[in-house]
């Protein structure tokens, strides 16, 4: 209650040491509060376990302590918002920028890490090169969550709700599981072991608690649902294509591509290496704009096999520019996905999510009798 003891009050009572409150909040129901003063500066109190009061320690504090800094440097100034979740807490100030401190086991501060912070940390923005900003002009308006008290046919309830990543087997493509991530195996996606986190879907959890400490909870998922397609089946226009034409959630998939190595496109309708038996050519793609924030699903080709091996690299970023840094299933350029004809390879979604451009680079190996690639699929969704 901020008033510096532990004992239940059935009417009012003063938070010490603070005026010229303008907004005061109680936190997704967990036990601390926090406020705002009319001079724009932030205030928490209570429970302090991950350090979501924000003043440099996970000590519980029983009157009100003034949040700091980034960094611990000076006090947090010219908030304007502040709300938060079970065991973390976000500011808007004045100009738009955005922090968070607390815990972040889920990266819920989102400053690109799992690592807890005991005082505030920017926001980074999507892609994570640059930091957010939520001034009224910027596209997202402002932070909210928190509870809310409201009254039906004489009784009291708070309801409210919080968001969690969701973790699934397989290594984030498999059932979704309670289970704490682990690493995942060069041979993604792994068994059903083997968790990650899958970065298109948020659990969320609404709770609505009243008197006797009675309460109702409800949970529901919400994912990526909406399967696009991108169809190359052709490349006899030739190499020096940068960029796809591409419309709303499609593209119009020509000929054309970026570059290649050893490789025999002529024939419309097939792709094949000419390199010598033993070795590999390669085919970049040009770039395919998805036209928003998107993840890349899954990747097949359809033709024949014959000896050899047909492999991809996935390169995905939020600037059409790059940099574009191919990867394999582990993430890096020494692996690549591989499967026969028609048989879909699943993307790790930790490295191809949230981006909007995306290309490919195919690999086909001769070994005596190539291989024949008619189609190349891509399954992606905004």
């Amino acid at each position: 209650m901020g008033d510096n003891s532990t004992v239940d009050k059935l009417t009012p009572v003063q938070v010490l040491n603070l005026v010229g409150i303008s907004r005061i909040i109680n936190v997704a129901g967990i036990s601390y509060s926090c406020a705002i003063t009319t001079s724009g500066s932030a205030y928490c109190w209570g429970s302090n376990a991950a350090g979501q009061l924000g003043d440099n320690s996970i000590i519980d504090k029983l009157t009100p302590v003034q949040v700091l800094g980034v960094g611990g440097v000076g006090n947090l100034a010219n908030v304007s918002q502040i709300s938060g979740g079970a065991f973390h807490t976000c500011a808007i100030i004045t100009s738009g920028l955005a922090y968070c401190w607390g815990g972040n086991g889920n990266g819920q501060l989102g400053d690109g890490t799992t690592n807890g912070a005991l005082t505030p940390v920017r926001i980074l923005d999507v892609g994570g090169s640059s930091y957010i900003n939520l001034n009224p002009t910027a596209f997202v308006k402002k932070i909210m969550t928190g509870s809310e008290g409201l009254s039906a046919d004489g009784r009291s309830f708070t309801r409210y709700f919080f968001i969690e990543n969701v973790n699934r087997t397989s290594c984030g493509v498999g059932d979704i599981t309670s289970g704490s991530p682990l690493n995942c195996p060069i041979n993604f996606p792994g068994g059903s072991n083997d968790i990650a986190e899958d970065p298109s879907t948020q659990k969320i959890t609404i709770n609505v608690e009243w008197q006797n400490n009675s309460s109702l909870s409800k949970t529901k998922y919400i994912t990526r649902h909406r399967n696009l397609i991108l169809n190359q089946s052709d490349w006899s226009g030739g190499p020096g294509q940068i960029y796809f034409s591409t419309t709303t959630f499609g593209a119009i998939v020509n000929n054309k591509f970026n570059s290649s190595n050893s490789m025999s496109y002529s024939n419309p309708g097939s792709l094949e290496t000419s390199a010598p038996i033993g070795s590999s050519g390669e085919l970049e793609s040009s770039i395919f704009d998805s036209n928003s924030i998107s993840a890349v699903n899954s990747i097949m080709w359809q033709g024949t096999l014959n000896n050899g091996n047909v492999k991809f690299q996935i390169a995905s970023s939020n600037n059409s520019n790059g940099p574009w840094d191919y990867k394999g299933p582990d993430g890096t350029i020494s692996t690549f996905y591989s499967a026969g004809s028609d048989i879909p390879n699943k993307i790790n979604l930790a490295y191809h999510n949230n981006q909007r451009y995306f290309k490919y680079k195919v690999s086909i190996l001769n070994n005596g009798s190539t291989p024949v690639v008619n189609d190349i699929i891509i399954n992606w969704s905004p």
